[in-house]
This record gives C-alpha cells, structure tokens and sequence, in this order.
C-alpha cells in the first residue's frame, strides 16, 4: 500500500482504511506513508501490527516527526519489522524512546538521518542504552549499533562527534548555571524561607501580637459593642493584698500611664453605705463588665472573695460571655483551690502578675467585646468615704 506524498488523502481515509484491518490487509507486507508532512506519528499506525499482523515495513520517512511511540503485536510474525524514520526532525532520544528501542523485540527502527542532539541529558540516556545494545549484539540480537556512527547535530561543541566517541566527560557534562539565574533562585529561596518563618511566628505567637496591636498601635481585629455598665471591672481581691492592688493594679488601670484609663469599681471605695456586703457584691458584679480575680493565697482563704468569685462566674452564665478575668498574683499549688476555681483556672486564660505583657494584656482584656464606660456615667450613691469591708 503506497500513500506516500499523497497530501491530498482526507485524514479520514487513513481512519477507515486502518479500521477492521487485520480482516480486510491480512498479508500487507508494506505501508508507504512517506512525504505526508506529518508532524507526529498518526495514531492509527502506532500498534502497528496489531492492525496489519503481517506488516514487515513501515515507511515515515521524509516527514516533519519529532517523537514516536509505538507498541508491537508482531510476537507471532517471522523475522523482524522496520519501522523508517529517516529524514524526519527526531532531535531529542528521552528515556521513554529508549525505553521504547529497548522492548520492541520484533521491530527496529530506523533513525537515520535525523538531528539528534548531543547534550547532557539525551547522552545519558543513549550511553545507558547503547550499552545495553551492544550486549545484546553479541549474542545477534542488538539493532541500534548505527546509533555509534551517527553525528551530533547541537551542541555547537560536539557538532559533527559520532554518539560512539563520546566521551564520559561528555556524556555526564555538568554545564555552569548563569549567576543572574543563582542569583534569582537563591533570591526566591530566601524571601520563601523567610516567609515561612514570619508565618510560622504569627501563627505560634498570634495573641500576644493581636494585643501587642491594640495596645500599642490601637488596632482591633473584632468589633467594638458599646455595653451600658457603670465599671470596667469590679476588683475582686483580698484585704490582705491590698498594697500591691491599691498601689500598682488600681492606680495603673485608673491612669493613662499603662493604656486607656479604666472605671473601676473597688470595694473599700465604691461599696454603698449601709447596704448589706453580700448586696454589694452582686451590685457591683452586675454592674461591671468584667470582674478581676486577684488570685493569690489569701484570696483562697477569704469566704467573701469565694462568694465574690461564685457572683462572677454567675454573671458570666447570665450573659453568656467571658466576664472573669484571673490574675494570678503568686504560684502556689493549684490543690490549695476549691473544686471550682481550680477548673476555672485549669479552663479559662489567665494573667500572671509577672508578665511581660501584663499591661498589654489586662488592657486588651479589659478593652476587647464590649465598649469603653463612658466618664459622665453617673455612679449613684458611692462615696470614697464609705468604711472598708475586711476580707
């Protein structure tokens, strides 16, 4: 069958005509399609022998190919079949092609005549094949040692070298990468490592940097809901701690010094008069945004700070929020606490009085959820000259 140099056969026709072939060519021997332009091997022709079982020569030559693939069915046939390549644009032999030379058993190809390149990679994969055929030709089975007499096509540098006087330096060559191309990997290398570790300590270190953010730079990531409260925070302490809590808590949170100036509600100087503690107690939790816990020793001895405590966490249920806030002014055994505040303090977030971001971050608690008290909210009957309640 001889189609070659016949552009003018649809494309079609070579569809139908391989269609139920092996029925219809039982004997065909040779299938010219030479000169068609074709710039890959048509599909039709790549089992070539599963259509045509008898096929012997299969010609391609004097086309536009620049790679093949092809699968053999030709195990039961006598002798071996050609496929022809010559003349074709075949310039780069990658592992699949090799691959490909090395299981047709029954078929040799024939590349001839083509541009084959000679650089790094493509040495490679035919000095490793090459080396195999020449095994196998010793024994009469090798059908690529024509490979050793063709000539470089590129490199510059090997233009004209036989593939069989490549040397090892050629075949494993190490070409220097351009500095302008080091210098933009390296570049990319270094700006995504340093991504990385910047997002890696937002990530690890993201709440102190979100109150870090508000306090020093006033930026809040939530909304701001005003809440009508007379007090920030209601102080909840002991007597007995009251040095470091009149003269460093109250006076830091009441001054702009640390942050914004809070409202706070302190029992020896905002409880009413003549009202009942345990109604003080309750008056100032509900009218307070939050409720500041000054753990310490004393504070798990004293039964009114306890009762403060239970008030608090009440609170915290009847408006669903987080209400407590836990300072802890000394470390001591975590037994020492009673059943219910041991697991607030094992569940909730606190504050050590230690830290090094504690104004940072009793500021950001105190601030965070609910809007700041406005200063001409009227307190009601609160004098500073009310007696002070021991705890």
């Amino acid at each position: 069958m001889d189609e070659s140099n016949n552009n003018k056969v649809n494309q079609l026709h070579l569809h139908f005509f391989t269609l139920h072939a092996k029925a219809k060519f039982p004997q065909l021997l040779l299938y010219n399609l030479s000169l068609r332009e074709y710039e890959a091997v048509p599909s039709e022709v790549k089992l070539w022998r599963y259509q045509y079982p008898r096929l012997r020569y299969l010609d391609l030559k004097w086309n536009n190919i620049s790679s093949f693939d092809f699968v053999d069915f030709g195990e039961a046939t006598n002798g071996i079949g050609q496929i022809d390549l010559r003349y074709n644009n075949i310039s780069q032999l990658t592992r699949d092609n090799t691959e490909i030379l090395g299981y047709l058993k029954t078929v040799a190809i024939n590349l001839r005549n083509n541009p084959l390149s000679c650089d790094c990679f493509t040495n490679e994969h035919l000095f490793r094949f090459l080396r195999d055929n020449s095994r196998l030709a010793a024994v009469g089975l090798g059908n690529y040692e024509y490979i050793r007499n063709m000539t470089c096509a590129s490199p510059e540098r090997l233009v004209g070298v036989p593939f069989g006087q490549l040397t090892e330096e050629d075949i494993f060559c190490e070409e220097p990468l351009p500095v302008t191309f080091i210098v933009v990997v390296s570049s990319l290398g270094f700006l995504v490592l340093l991504f990385t570790v910047i997002t890696f300590l937002v990530f690890r270190h993201r709440k102190e940097l979100t109150i870090v953010l508000y306090t020093r730079c006033g930026i809040l990531f939530r909304k701001i809901v005003e809440e009508k409260k007379t007090f920030d925070a209601f102080i909840s302490y002991s007597s007995m701690d009251d040095h470091w809590v009149i003269n460093t808590l109250v006076k830091g949170l009441e001054s702009k010094e640390k942050g914004p100036a809070f409202k706070l509600c302190v029992h020896h100087r905002d409880f009413e008069v003549g009202a009942a503690i345990a109604d003080n107690v309750v008056k100032s939790v509900e009218s307070s945004r939050h409720t500041v816990l000054v753990l310490s020793r004393n504070f798990t001895k004293s039964e009114w700070c306890i009762y403060e405590f239970r008030t608090a966490m009440h609170q915290s249920l009847i408006e669903k929020r987080r209400h407590m806030v836990i300072i802890l002014l000394e470390d001591f055994p975590k037994e020492e606490l009673e059943p219910d505040l041991r697991k607030c303090l094992e569940t909730f977030t606190y504050i050590t009085a230690g830290d090094k971001l504690f104004w940072d971050k009793i500021t950001y608690t105190l601030s965070r959820g609910a809007g700041r008290v406005k200063k001409d909210t009227k307190v009601g009957k609160h004098s500073n000259k009310n007696k002070a309640v021991i705890k």
